[in-house]
C-alpha cells in the first residue's frame, strides 16, 4: 500500500496549498493587524479548500518575502502557532513546509502533528538565495531522532528558483 493511500486515503490525492500570510520579523508582515490577521486568512483559506473537497493540505510560509534557507526562530514560532490555532478546523490530512527550510519543515511537521513536508529533501542547488546543499540521509535520520519516522517526505526537484546541480 502507498503511503497516499495510506496517510491520505486515495492513490491519487489532491494536495492544495494553504498559504499564510507574512509573519513576525518579515518585511512586509502586516503590524496593524498582527497575528489574528495571519490566523483568520489562514483559517479562511483552510476551509475553502477542505470545502472545495481537496484530499489534502499543504500549510506553507510561502508570503515570508525574502526566502531565507535561515527561517528565524520568530517565523518558526509564528507559524507553529498559526498551525495549532487551526488544529480544531483541519478535517483531512496535513503538512507543512517552511520554505526553503527541509530541515526546519520535519522539524515543523513533528511539532504540530502534520502527516507529510514538503522540501528538497536531498540535492545542491544554486540560485537567487546562493548556493544550497541538503543530504537526504540526514533528513531521513531527523525524523527518525525527533521520534516521527511515520512523516513522510514530499521531495522538491528544484527549491524556488534554483537550479540543481546534480
Amino acid at each position: 500500500m502507498s503511503w497516499l493511500k495510506e496517510v491520505i486515503g486515495t492513490e491519487k490525492a489532491i494536495i492544495a496549498m494553504c498559504h499564510m500570510q507574512p509573519m513576525p520579523g518579515d518585511p512586509y508582515y502586516c503590524r496593524d493587524k498582527g497575528m489574528e490577521y495571519v490566523v483568520e486568512t489562514t483559517r479562511r483559506e483552510l476551509l475553502a479548500l477542505q470545502e472545495g473537497g481537496v484530499d489534502g493540505v499543504l500549510i506553507a510560509n510561502e508570503f515570508c518575502f525574502p526566502i531565507t534557507p535561515n527561517t528565524g526562530t520568530v517565523t518558526l514560532m509564528a507559524m507553529a502557532a498559526v498551525v495549532g490555532s487551526l488544529k480544531r478546523d483541519i478535517r483531512i490530512p496535513f503538512g507543512v513546509n517552511v520554505v526553503y527550510n527541509p530541515a526546519e519543515t520535519i522539524k515543523m511537521a513533528a511539532a504540530v502533528g502534520a502527516s507529510f513536508g514538503r522540501s528538497a529533501f536531498g540535492g545542491a542547488y544554486a540560485g537567487a538565495y546562493g548556493v544550497h546543499n541538503v543530504n537526504y540521509g540526514d533528513m531521513v535520520r531527523l525524523k527518525y531522532s525527533l521520534g516521527h519516522p511515520e512523516i513522510q517526505l514530499l521531495c522538491k526537484f528544484n527549491p524556488e528558483g534554483d537550479v540543481r546541480l546534480a
